[in-house]
């Protein structure tokens, strides 16, 4: 059996017996022993290691329904010799950040959990990684809305290069793992589309080897930048009653509705209504020749109008 260089406490017996004899109820507690204490628990899964400037990030799976029958997890490493104990984590830990490491040695981590009563899991699958320094992070980060998605594209970094893209809703606070499930080999990424907040990312380049380099410059996606394009295809027809408006539905997704002015002789366009489909029902006085002008909605902005001067014309 491997030699592990930690010590762990032992079932305080005394608690025991009384919770056993008297049946205590805080004994089935998170904190205090029960029979499930002396079973030996489940082993954290999944565990994987990646390498970030600075750091090696070791994150792994464990059941949440499992959490109030342990105390924590023990996480270890190893180089040349045994695994060694380097930290003491929570029962709701699922990452450890290692930054005592060395660029260019060979580390195995593994991770054991520890029930209430002091009694270790088997090990984990063993991770085994050698750090070296990243790539440089990519440039020229640019943006398209497609539909429903955001399209973000940059410059190549090199010709074996991976990348992992990060977002937040919080600017500047990342989480440690990307939006990707796997390191990217491409220079471009889909995400969906968010209508009704700005969404910022970062985007790091990683080796062959998995070493992840440094973020790139935070770019930000912002609804309420986006500017909506003019209307296309206005048309105007006159009715005895009313006068009927129409437009091509513009194809970006964001688009909220479409506002419309009417002017009448030497007036200014005056806003008349607001329509969430590319199509306007004018009822005011068809005998009176008018101009007019439709705008399109975004999330926060009013695009460019688009107009039809001299051709809603009442007819002699």
């Amino acid at each position: 059996m491997r030699k592990r260089h930690f010590a762990l406490s032992g079932p305080p017996a005394v608690l025991l017996l009384l919770c056993l004899l008297f049946g205590i109820s805080s004994c089935g507690k998170k904190g205090a022993l029960t029979l499930v204490s002396h079973e030996k628990p489940a082993a954290p899964s999944h565990l994987t290691a990646h390498h970030r400037e600075g750091v090696i990030i070791l994150s792994w799976d464990f059941p949440a329904e499992k959490e109030r029958e342990v105390a924590g997890f023990i996480t270890l490493r190893a180089t040349e010799g045994e695994f060694e104990k380097i930290a003491s984590l929570d029962s709701r830990s699922r990452s450890f950040r290692d930054t005592t490491f060395k660029e260019g040695t060979n580390y195995r981590y593994e991770v054991l959990t520890r029930n209430l009563a002091g009694i270790l899991s088997d090990a984990s699958d063993v991770v085994a990684l050698i750090p070296f320094p990243g790539p440089m992070p990519p440039r020229e980060i640019t943006s398209r809305i497609i539909g429903d998605s955001v399209v973000l594209s940059w410059e190549k970094t090199g010709v074996k290069t991976l990348y992992n893209v990060y977002r937040t809703f919080s600017k500047g606070v990342y989480g440690p793992a990307p939006l990707n499930t796997f390191p990217l080999g491409d220079n471009a990424f889909h995400d969906i589309f968010f209508i009704d907040r700005p969404v910022y990312y970062t985007i790091r380049s990683l080796s062959e080897n998995l070493d992840e380099g440094p973020p790139s410059a935070e770019f930000a996606v912002d609804p309420g930048q986006l500017v909506p394009p003019a209307p296309q295809d206005l048309r105007c027809f006159v009715m005895p009653d009313r006068i009927d408006l129409s437009w091509k539905e513009p194809q970006a997704a964001w688009v909220t509705g479409f506002r419309v002015y009417r002017k009448i002789g030497s007036e200014e366009y005056a806003l008349i209504g607001e329509t969430q489909i590319p199509s306007f029902v004018d009822m005011y006085n068809p005998s009176l020749n008018r101009d007019y002008r439709v705008t399109v909605l975004g999330p926060s902005r009013e695009g460019p109008p688009t107009e039809i001067v001299g051709a809603c014309r009442n007819p002699e």
